[in-house]
């Protein structure tokens, strides 16, 4: 809404990444709805869990039905991603890809309204 974003980049995607990084999340941004898919990291950790009942009034999840990115305006971010550090780039390794991803995403204004996003998506 604001047109800021905090995206962070782990080695692991587990529920202690993703703990970390809700309560980095919760810090800069402490009134927000999360718009989430059911990964076993979000939905099934009891960390997770026991932070989200801790702060349910100012940290809301939004819980997205299985197999539906059609609801998930962030598929669009990837897609938009995938043509801009795919298509025709070439990386010397795996560290240069990283670092490029890394880059890309801490700078990269996405601009995805939302409202409009589900609208246009979900029907």
């Amino acid at each position: 809404m604001e047109g800021t974003q905090l995206f962070r980049q782990y080695k692991n995607f587990d529920e202690d990444t993703f703990y970390e990084y809700l309560k980095r999340l919760h810090y800069k941004y402490p009134r927000c709805f999360l718009f989430l898919d059911k990964a076993p990291p979000h939905y099934k950790s009891k960390k997770v869990k026991s932070y989200f009942m801790k702060h349910k009034d100012t940290l809301i999840p939004v819980w997205i039905p299985t197999a539906s990115p059609e609801f998930m305006a962030l598929e669009e971010c990837w897609n938009i991603s995938k043509d801009q550090l795919l298509v025709l780039s070439y990386y010397s390794s795996l560290e240069e890809f990283r670092e490029r991803i890394g880059d890309y995403f801490r700078t990269k204004r996405f601009n995805i309204n939302m409202r409009n996003y589900l609208l246009a998506n979900g029907s």
